[in-house]
């Protein structure tokens, strides 16, 4: 996705079923490239994804807010 517009209220789903999983194969994306030491990938709900980038295409900055969240140690508060 490049805009948060390319979100919708129906995503594209793997089944249980495999028997279903033709939606998701028709759908599949890739991508390739290079990274550099020190660059950031952020693994994204379908959600944060969406408010990631409309906060971004606002002129915000997202990237202080989601670095900001300590995975190790806040983990716990979500299964409690």
């Amino acid at each position: 996705m490049e805009s948060s517009c390319g979100f919708n209220n129906r995503p594209i789903l793997l089944a249980s079923n495999a028997l279903y999983h033709k939606s998701a194969v028709e759908n599949l994306r890739s991508a390739h490239g290079c990274w550099l030491v020190g660059d950031l990938f952020y693994l994204m709900t379908e959600a944060w994804a969406a408010w990631f980038l409309l906060e971004l295409a606002s002129s915000r900055q997202p990237r202080p807010i989601l670095s900001e969240i300590e995975t190790t140690h806040q983990t716990s508060q979500f299964f409690e």
